[in-house]
């Protein structure tokens, strides 16, 4: 009987050690190489009142309230995400060649795997274990990994393009059906001159799509032509 409380009190103290370390963990960078594209399977929660972020539809299979259509429970809806999309293709429309260029390079890396290369990797669910997530684009067009706007020396640059950062992530939207899906969030983050004059912040263009199709043809439609 001793020996069998103290192998409980062994195995609490275990846990509660574990525990403590699991709270330390803290995970940085990009999302896209740890989870995958389309629909997030349903987990049954941690409890009553406690579901997990995986959650399928809508109530968390009655663990949660019940909402309002579209109401998303903190996730991205598809009314959402379309508004978000057509703001993104007026703010391109609005700033012209300075932007809509370096959109076009993206198809053109002048690195090993640029951008929207990783994008159709991740459509496919192939394993990436070599991943680039983020690219500057500087004022005379020169494409660097990993770096960015706010550490480029722009008296060294020449040319009319601002520069821009461009960087994927994973954003989880909720369907009309109740489907939680990961989708893709493309963003191009434009430092124009004001910025570095303290005049103004960074702009944001963001794309979401759930599959390299309608990427394609969103990006297409903010250029004006066919270009992807």
């Amino acid at each position: 009987m001793q020996n069998l409380s103290l192998s409980i009190m062994l195995a609490l103290s275990a846990s509660t050690i574990y525990a403590q370390a699991d709270e330390k963990v803290e995970v940085t960078g990009s999302r896209i190489p740890y989870e995958s594209a389309g629909l997030i399977a349903f987990s049954s929660g941690g409890g009553p009142g406690e579901p997990d972020h995986g959650c399928a539809e809508p109530t968390c299979g009655g663990m949660v309230n019940p909402v309002e259509p579209g109401s998303g429970i903190g996730h991205t809806t598809i009314a959402n995400k379309n508004q978000r999309n057509k703001q993104a293709k007026q703010k391109v429309q609005q700033k012209g060649p300075s932007v809509k260029q370096p959109i076009k390079n993206t198809k053109q890396p002048q690195s090993q795997e640029g951008i929207l290369a990783t994008l159709e990797r991740w459509f496919s669910n192939a394993t990436m274990t070599s991943v680039v997530t983020e690219e500057t684009e500087t004022p005379s067009g020169k494409i660097l990994k990993n770096s960015s706007c706010r550490h480029i020396d722009l008296a060294a640059e020449k040319g009319p393009n601002p520069c821009i950062e461009k960087k994927i992530d994973v954003e989880k939207v909720l369907k009309s059906n109740g489907d939680l899906t990961n989708q893709a969030q493309l963003s191009f983050v434009i430092y124009d001159e004001c910025y570095y004059t303290k005049q103004c912040g960074p702009e944001y263009i963001t794309f979401i799509a759930e599959t390299q199709q309608e990427l394609n043809i969103l990006l297409n439609d903010a250029l004006g032509e066919n270009y992807f």
